[in-house]
């Protein structure tokens, strides 16, 4: 017998309108959690152990997720390293039972280190699931994390993706974010740039199809000074798909001389769509750079016109446009064979 329970998750950092249904989502879950499966490889310089997990830290999912993972006691999978050029790949399964599957990953990375990492949600056969993920970054001074994650279930499945840690002083992450498919995709990010001239880069390229969802927080606290932040999403819905954004970018006090920006690029394909976007950028301190933008809709007549008269069809501009916006995220994956597969992948799931 299951044992459900309702979660609030993804809550914006700043209520507003209630009307505008973006303050946060609301699911409901099974608390009977078993081990996540995943096949790991792993250079000879990372260390796999299950040590050194903060769970009492809060990701962009909330404090009712947090709490969840903790009630189940879980033992993390914690990744160390302090080579350069390191490589980690967690290939998840996730219909290898019928329970509600979670799973606590680790980065950690030593002083001037340097890591890709990629976590690829997969389910081979198609059947309902659910999978809780949480990773945790920690990067120490002048670290390089490069976090790749990507998103490809089937029609029936949903992920809760959870995403925390701290980035330390002159270090950098680099999350990329590919979302091709999944019946619910629910992501949320809170990474804080705690460290002088910390940086934050975030990459994410979905396509949401169907009646999918798609629902996104990103939370990002800048404490130290002289942080960088930069949150890019390039996407595409269809049918009856509904995406839901939400970017908080918050300078702090301490956090002078900081920048942070974000941007949405969206393409509007079918009418049945609904797309909700909210960034919001918060300051406390007065010496900081702050920008956000979004580009919403579907093709302006005049890029339409253009390439319609150069022997492409309304329908192939639109599936050539598509494509790109998964592919301009996806060709900034450093692993050749990852991004390779992915490209692979996209190509087979159109025929």
């Amino acid at each position: 017998m299951s044992n459900e329970i309702a979660l609030t998750l993804n809550q914006i950092h700043r209520k507003t309108w209630y009307w505008l249904r973006l303050n946060d989502i609301k699911l409901t879950v099974d608390t009977d959690l078993s081990p996540a499966v995943f096949k790991p490889e792993m250079s000879d310089k990372v260390t796999l152990s299950p040590d050194g997990f903060d769970i009492e830290t809060v990701g962009g999912c909330g404090p009712q997720f947090n709490d969840l993972l903790k009630e189940a006691a879980l033992t993390p999978s914690v990744f160390t390293t302090s080579g350069q050029s390191q490589r980690v790949r967690l290939t998840y399964d996730l219909t290898t039972n019928e329970k509600t599957q979670a799973g606590q990953v680790g980065l950690v990375l030593a002083e001037n280190a340097e890591m890709t990492a990629v976590m690829d949600y997969v389910t081979p056969q198609e059947k309902e699931g659910t999978a809780l993920i949480q990773t945790q970054v920690d990067l120490k001074a002048g670290s390089h994390l490069t976090l790749v994650q990507i998103h490809r279930e089937n029609d029936q499945f949903r992920v809760i993706n959870d995403v925390k840690g701290q980035v330390g002083d002159r270090a950098l992450l680099t999350l990329i974010q590919v979302v091709i498919s999944g019946k619910q995709n629910i992501i949320g990010v809170q990474v804080e740039l705690a460290g002088y001239k910390s940086r934050l880069d975030i990459k994410n390229g979905y396509q949401v199809l169907g009646d999918h969802l798609l629902d996104m927080n990103y939370y990002i606290p800048q404490t130290g000074r002289r942080t960088n932040s930069n949150i890019v999403l390039n996407g595409v819905l269809r049918d009856k798909a509904v995406k839901n954004f939400r970017g908080t970018i918050d300078f702090l006090k301490g956090s002078s001389a900081s920048k942070g920006a974000e941007r949405e690029n969206v393409l509007l394909i079918d009418d049945g769509v609904v797309n909700k976007s909210l960034p919001v950028i918060l300051c406390h301190e007065e010496d900081v750079e702050g920008a956000h933008g979004a580009s919403i809709g579907k093709i302006d007549n005049a890029t339409l016109f253009y390439l319609e008269s150069r022997g492409l069809s309304e329908q192939e501009v639109y599936e050539m446009l598509a494509k790109s916006h998964l592919l301009s995220v996806i060709s900034q994956i450093p692993d050749p064979a990852v991004k390779g597969e992915i490209k692979d992948y996209i190509e087979r799931t159109e025929e």
